[in-house]
């Protein structure tokens, strides 16, 4: 036969092998054109010493890679040639590429069989890739060497086409993978980040990379690094012994950083605007990895992270104490008089709710942490920022509005912080009180009335009334006895009817508005002598 059988390679090219006897050979016709014709059937197999280049490649260099095919194709269009040079040159930017990867390299003739075997090297199919070549139209696809497993494959050029080699298939961030890879990736396209032993830095315009170590690139393993280097990153919150950390990430790093990393990225780059696991699907809010979902053995006392307590107060109620940063006393911002607003009083004021002094962020919403300075004492004024007065505290029983200043300070050191002045906080008409209320440190006496306004008012005909002109009329003459329903309410509270005691007569009055006083209380009927009528106080 032409050839001969098995274990003769199935190659009719005899001249390769056998040019002492032959010349050339045509398989068509079986035509031979001799060299030495008494060298054939003389008893002995006439072949020359054979190494890899006899068939093809550069036997001058001893490179066995095509150019030339075992036909003698020289042509990067021909299956034979196509990219064979431009994957086993040295690389620049990923680690050179071996026959082996593609082929096994045969020990015996008998692969001269007219069929190109591929066996594809543990580099090929890394990460569960499967690489297939498809001859017929001359692609290669699902390799882990052209991104076969990376996320955004569809959008990449992960399918080479074997016989185009004009650099369409090799532009790094294009080709395998953009830059950065598609989700769950994280969108970042500083490489160097995780990647800090392959890549040293990467140009965001032109998208230029500076190795570290090429040869690290596409060699079968994901190099990354540790990314985050946080100082004062400990989790979980509530420690073993059920202590509370005050170095939690939540706490002494978050907060304190504004939800930006240690590298100046926002945390919800990666982690999804709801902290939910965005692109690198690590969530804070997964009680199955012990993060912040709702699991008592992590949160301690605290629920689900979506709600206020999570960050401050406690199990029954959400302002503090404690503080965000575990802040437990007035002494500092985060603490100050919370309790003493929100609990009702027995003869000043209501519980007043927590709306009266904040916008309440949404379920879940952790921007109006941004403003925050985490403090542990006065010395330094630290607040979230988000103090605002909506009605009706803007304008409760006062002409002026609530003015929060956190950064009035009494005293060297400094004893007190932040004033709250007007409407709740003032003389009953918009004044200053009588004593300036610090909201945290200082002192402050609970229920007493001079704190506000003075004990005779000087307002009105108050002076008349309370010793002037030789009358003596009590404060409960005139004013139901101060109480949690009808003091610092946003009114002024006047009896309907006055009595005048101890004087004889009696007096109703009406309220602002309802009469021609449109700024005062008018007044009609008698007391203590007197006629009334439409007076205005």
């Amino acid at each position: 036969m032409t050839p001969p059988g098995a274990p003769h390679p199935a190659n009719t090219n005899c001249a390769t092998c056998h040019d002492a006897v032959l010349t050339s050979f045509d398989p068509a016709t079986q035509t031979a054109v001799w060299k030495d014709r008494t060298l054939h059937i003389n008893g002995q197999i006439d072949v020359k010493t054979l190494t890899c280049t006899t068939c093809h490649g550069n036997p001058i260099t001893a490179d066995p890679a095509p150019p030339l095919g075992t036909k003698g194709e020289t042509l990067t269009t021909q299956l034979a040639v196509g990219a064979h040079q431009q994957h086993l040159a040295t690389s620049t930017w990923h680690r050179d590429v071996q026959c082996t990867d593609c082929h096994a390299v045969p020990t015996a003739t008998t692969h001269a069989n007219g069929v190109v075997d591929f066996a594809w090297s543990a580099i090929a199919t890394a990460m569960a890739a499967a690489p297939n070549f498809d001859a017929g139209t001359a692609t290669c696809s699902g390799a882990y060497c052209h991104g076969g497993t990376l996320f955004d494959a569809a959008t990449a050029k992960t399918k080479p086409v074997w016989t185009q080699v004009d650099g369409t298939f090799n532009s790094c961030g294009a080709a395998c993978h953009m830059t950065p890879p598609g989700a769950p990736h994280a969108p970042d396209p500083n490489c160097a980040l995780c990647h800090a032993a392959v890549v040293a830095a990467v140009n965001p315009v032109s998208g230029a990379v500076t190795w570290a170590n090429a040869a690290l690139h596409v060699d079968g393993v994901i190099e990354s690094n540790k990314y985050h280097t946080l100082d004062g990153w400990t989790s979980p919150k509530f420690l073993a012994n059920g202590t509370a950390s005050a170095n939690h990430h939540g706490f002494g790093y978050f907060l304190a950083n504004h939800g930006v990393d240690d590298k100046g990225v926002a945390c919800t780059t990666c982690h999804g605007a709801d902290y939910g696991g965005g692109v690198v699907a690590v969530s804070c809010n997964d009680s199955t990895i012990n993060c912040h979902g709702v699991n008592a053995a992590t949160n301690g006392t605290n629920g689900d992270w979506h709600s206020c307590n999570f960050c401050h107060g406690n199990a029954t109620q959400e302002n503090p104490p404690q503080g965000v940063a575990d802040e437990s006393t007035n002494l500092t911002l985060a603490v100050g008089r919370h309790m003493a607003h929100v609990t009702a009083s027995a003869t000043t004021h209501t519980a007043i709710d927590c709306t009266r002094c904040h916008t309440l962020p949404a379920a879940g919403d952790v921007a109006h942490t941004q403003q925050y300075v985490p403090t542990a004492d006065l010395s330094t004024a630290g607040h979230h920022g988000d103090v605002t007065f909506p009605a009706p505290s803007a304008a409760v029983n006062s002409t002026g509005a609530m003015v929060w200043d956190v950064t009035a300070v009494l005293g060297a050191p400094v004893a007190e912080r932040g004033t709250c002045m007007g409407a709740c906080h003032s003389n009953g008409r918009g004044g200053a009180p009588a004593v300036t209320p610090y909201w945290a440190g200082g002192t402050w006496t609970a229920g007493l009335c001079s704190n506000c306004h003075a004990a005779t008012p000087t307002t009105g005909h108050h002076t008349d009334h309370l010793g002037g002109n030789g009358f003596v009329v009590y404060c409960t003459s005139c004013h139901p006895a101060a109480n949690t329903a009808s003091h610092v309410n946003g009114l002024r509270d006047v009896l309907a009817t006055i009595t005048g005691a101890p004087y004889v007569g009696a007096i109703t009055s009406s309220r602002p508005t309802t009469g021609n006083c449109k700024t005062s209380v008018q007044c009609n009927g008698s007391c203590h002598g007197e006629n009334h009528n439409s007076y205005c106080w």
